[in-house]
């Protein structure tokens, strides 16, 4: 008979399991200094450029800047391991270069794509031409001027002359400057005349771009899943085909760039739905609607 103290002694109830170590995001376990430069190289060959931009990058990877930061000291570094050259923001654009880009994405477009769509396709936010000629509808005036001297093969050549040919229309939310402001009493304010349907003042809030996005996502290609108080805000669906749509996570901002002053992950969101795009180095993809809903009837269909 073997001694009672041979035998194995009972599991103590109280004591705790030890808790499983965490599990790695595969993607992220797998990201290496040479998997991150040779996806850059895809990227950019995809898109027939030499010069890169993070934000070009995340919007064709979803790749997050916190991977990026853990293995490159900088975008820079990346681009140079990936034998590209980093598109440097500070440097002032030339002419040539803003219109050679909004040929190659209205080409990926298949179209002269209103803003919001083009937007996705550009290196940069679309802000660069309209701010620099003045207006969306100045900056395809001279689009088209280049088009007929330097690219006469475009092939929508025929639809960017309709567009231009097209009196172009107040900006919603440019004010009217009507009589000198009064001063404040304290009471709600409303934004701008808009006259865009039941929603006639610009939003001044980011409150008033979530009413305003509701009224609209379906001409804009979205429908909406869910929607909480939590980041992100919204999840939804978008048509990228006759009858495939894809899935987003949306962050609603009055103004873009508040949700980097918001400390929100750019990995935990695909598009950031606002009033204003003002954050020229943004990475993710923007859908301003004071933009978008310039391309929209006054009326509901």
């Amino acid at each position: 008979m073997s001694d009672a103290s041979d035998a194995a002694a009972p599991a103590d109830p109280a004591t705790p399991d030890v808790a499983p170590p965490r599990a790695v995001n595969p993607r992220r376990a797998n990201d290496t200094r040479e998997s991150l430069a040779a996806r850059a190289r895809e990227v950019a060959a995809e898109a027939g450029v030499e010069r890169l931009s993070f934000a070009a990058f995340r919007r064709a990877t979803r790749i997050s800047d916190r991977r990026i930061y853990r293995q490159f000291d900088s975008w820079g570094e990346l681009c140079r391991a990936a034998g590209l050259a980093p598109v440097d923001d500070r440097r002032p654009l030339a002419d040539a270069e803003v219109f050679a880009a909004m040929r190659d994405a209205f080409l990926a477009a298949g179209c002269i794509a209103p803003q919001y769509r083009l937007e996705r396709h550009l290196p940069w936010s679309a802000s660069v031409p309209r701010l620099r000629w003045g207006g969306w509808h100045s900056a395809l005036a001279a689009f088209q001027r280049w088009v007929e001297a330097e690219a006469p093969d475009f092939p929508y050549r025929e639809e960017l002359a309709k567009r231009v040919a097209k009196p172009p229309r107040r900006a919603r939310g440019e004010e009217t400057g009507i009589g000198p402001p009064w001063p404040a009493l304290g009471g709600r304010a409303s934004g701008a005349q808009i006259g865009f349907r039941a929603m006639p003042f610009a939003p001044v809030n980011e409150q008033g771009v979530v009413l305003l996005f509701g009224m609209v996502a379906g001409e804009l290609g979205y429908v909406i899943d869910t929607v909480q108080a939590g980041f992100p805000d919204a999840t939804a669906r978008r048509r990228i085909g006759r009858d495939r749509w894809e899935g987003v996570r949306i962050e609603f901002e009055y103004r873009s760039h508040s949700f980097r002053d918001h400390g929100h992950d750019a990995s935990g969101c695909d598009v950031i739905v606002c009033w204003e795009h003002d954050w020229k180095d943004c990475p993710l993809e923007v859908l301003a609607l004071k933009d978008a809903i310039a391309a929209l009837p006054d009326a509901a269909k």
